[in-house]
């Protein structure tokens, strides 16, 4: 028994640390941690809930990382953290009424279609772009929009999160994925808050994940800022395809 005990918390440290690398280089953590819990044993509601724990951390982190090598681009940071504290609340509040397959179908579906996006237009995410302030607005309501899937579900969120900032805001991909990290941490502190006071966190399975993700959200920040805007969009595409695969695989067979 004590020696099952062990592997299963080296299980769950390890899917914390894929879950800080997978979401400090390509935003998927989520599409890591809550499979890997609902694996363990963990209804669903509870797995996503846990997943705040372990979000909060590994971004805690990798924003620290990016801070320091002055990647965020503050003027942004207070509307998107009000958005995506409103919208991830709204999101929560729906987490057992809104059927997941659904969103995860078009979620899936939406990351395919900014996938071809990224593939066709080879410039986006590598220099910075001027966009005009229409572009913005959109991409302020598509925020909030992507904010409330995030306070529902989580996986995948930051990657369209990013995505939005590229092509609405005229972001590089590295200065993109450094910039959502302090929206991010707001609303995984809202959504930890509201799923702990429902009793939809697993404290001593969270603990040991988040102590994963922390590593691992280190070690995907130093990757990110070490090799740039060029390799970022590659593995970020990539993680994208993945992601999109997983959620489309999860609502038709799941």
């Amino acid at each position: 028994m004590f020696d099952s005990e062990i592997l299963t918390l080296i299980y769950v440290f390890v899917i914390g640390t894929l879950s800080g690398l997978a979401g400090a280089t390509m935003g998927a953590g989520g599409l890591v941690t809550i499979p890997g819990l609902i694996l363990l044993g963990l209804p669903p509601a509870m797995a996503i809930g846990t997943n705040r724990l372990s979000a909060l951390g590994l971004w805690i982190t990798a924003f620290n990382r990016f801070r320091k090598n002055d990647k965020v681009v503050w003027q942004y940071v207070l509307p998107l953290c009000v958005l995506a504290a409103i919208g991830g609340l709204a999101g929560a509040f729906i987490v057992l009424q809104v059927p997941e397959k659904v969103l995860k179908a078009v979620v899936g579906f939406f990351i395919l279609l900014t996938l071809g996006l990224m593939l066709f237009k080879k410039e986006a995410g590598i220099s910075l772009k001027e966009v005009t302030p229409w572009k913005r607005r959109i991409g302020y309501f598509l925020y909030f929009l992507v904010a409330m899937y995030g306070g529902f579900f989580g996986g995948g969120v930051v990657a369209l999160m990013v995505v939005i900032l590229i092509f609405l805001f005229g972001f590089k991909i590295v200065e993109a994925n450094a910039t959502c990290a302090v929206p991010w941490i707001v609303l995984s502190s809202f959504c930890l808050i509201f799923f702990a006071l429902h009793g939809l966190v697993d404290w001593y399975y969270g603990t040991v994940m988040t102590a994963g993700a922390i590593w691992g959200g280190h070690l995907g920040a130093n990757a990110v800022i070490k090799n740039g805007d060029k390799w970022m969009k590659k593995i970020f595409i990539a993680g994208m395809a993945l992601a999109a695969m997983k959620l489309l695989y999860d609502s038709i067979l799941t």
